[in-house]
């Protein structure tokens, strides 16, 4: 009884850091409509601060080989406390510049949350449930995505953009510091034996010739070149592309990390018992469909349309997931599950980085809608590059992921 306590009290807490992670990730954007106003800012610059929030996350191979060495309960803290601290700085400084120098911050701290979080979980859960144990961490952060536009977009309505960044740092900090006096397991030590055998396979250099972690980051790449212009432009593109109200445009976001909350958890399931490259490409092109949807609908859709379809994107991409992690886990050389889901991560991050600010440019020169095919275009490659791969590739992953438990 206490066993099963103690394992399932560090998948708890992790997944509730997640919760906060991701509601840092999201929180500005929601705002960018007050921040343009108030500031007088192109939709570049907004963008900028995305890419300077994303770029703290490059730093996620070297956390997470800190995190291997001397396990993930201090990095796990310092992310979490670092996070909302930028968060207080920008909100406190209330100018451009120190947003930018909030979001470089938040960012550092962002780049503890995947190689601690997941070490955790790996060490942690039952092997039969990993995938599900992975879920319901995910499903903590697509809570965060949730429920951070509509909280903090109502809160800034009431007070200002400034007093709601600030708050949503305060209430992050409480947390970090409950977390680091209930949080007891961490990740044992490898053994002298286990450390000698994964050092190749678990270096820099090592991870980055193994050909199934390398598309594994590809695929993190461009996955997330879409998700950062759903999250960063959806509320603009429902404003100035479909001539709808903000209300909409932070409605449809939330339902899109609503739906995504909830098929997280179909995901898990899905991940322990059947292809995760199967249900990846089926889940991206559910994702570029839904997304096409609105680009070809009415030029002035109603707004339940909107939300409709923005959500069904949402349920899409929360059954990527599971499935994505679950394909990490595998791969990755014993002893450097932090290296290795720390390297993907920072793909990831590199894809969120880059979207805001060159989507960003796009929309200057353009029109949103051109940043939205080239969103959808994003995921439909992200379903490829896992469905395409070797028949030898195939055969190692069938072998290493457990189907059918």
């Amino acid at each position: 009884m206490s066993g099963r306590l103690g394992l399932s009290l560090p998948l708890g807490l992790v997944t509730v850091s997640h919760l906060f992670s991701h509601f840092y990730l999201i929180a500005l954007p929601p705002l960018f409509p007050l921040i343009r106003a108030d500031l007088g800012v192109s939709v570049a610059q907004l963008g900028l601060i995305m890419s300077v929030l994303a770029a703290g996350s490059l730093l996620q191979v070297p956390v997470g080989s800190v995190v291997d060495r001397i396990g993930a309960r201090w990095v796990a803290i310092a992310g979490m406390a670092l996070t909302p601290l930028g968060y207080i700085l920008a909100g406190a400084g209330g100018g451009y510049a120190w947003l930018l120098a909030g979001a470089a911050v938040s960012g550092v701290g962002q780049s503890s949350y995947h190689p601690a979080n997941y070490t955790i979980i790996d060490a942690t859960a039952d092997p039969a449930r990993l995938g599900r144990s992975f879920s319901i961490h995910t499903f903590g952060g697509t809570v965060g995505f949730t429920i951070a536009p509509v909280t903090i977009g109502a809160v800034a309505l009431a007070t200002s953009w400034s007093a709601a960044v600030i708050a949503a740092g305060v209430v992050g900090i409480a947390y970090a510091v409950l977390f680091g006096l209930l949080l007891r397991v961490d990740r044992p030590a490898p053994t002298a034996s286990e450390s000698l055998d994964a050092a190749p396979a678990g270096t820099l250099r090592g991870l980055l010739s193994m050909r199934p972690i390398m598309i594994m980051a590809a695929f993190f790449l461009v996955i997330n070149l879409g998700l950062a212009g759903v999250r960063t432009y959806t509320p603009l593109y429902v404003i100035d592309g479909l001539a709808l109200t903000a209300t909409v445009g932070n409605g449809a976001l939330s339902a899109f990390f609503a739906a995504s909350s909830v098929s997280v958890l179909i995901g898990g399931y899905l991940a322990d018992r059947t292809d995760p490259r199967a249900n990846i490409m089926a889940a991206t092109s559910i994702i570029a469909l839904a997304v096409v949807g609105v680009l070809l609908g009415p030029a002035t859709p109603a707004p339940w349309f909107v939300i409709g379809a923005i959500g069904l994107a949402g349920f899409g991409f929360g059954l990527v997931y599971s499935s994505r992690d679950r394909l990490v886990s595998a791969v990755a050389p014993a002893g450097a599950a932090g290296r290795s889901f720390g390297m993907v991560f920072t793909f990831g991050a590199t894809g969120a980085m880059i979207s805001p600010l060159a989507l960003g440019v796009l929309i200057d020169l353009t029109v949103v809608s051109v940043a939205f095919w080239l969103v959808a275009g994003f995921f439909l490659a992200a379903g490829l590059i896992v469905f395409l791969t070797g028949p030898t590739w195939r055969g190692q992953l069938r072998a290493l992921v457990p189907i059918g438990r």
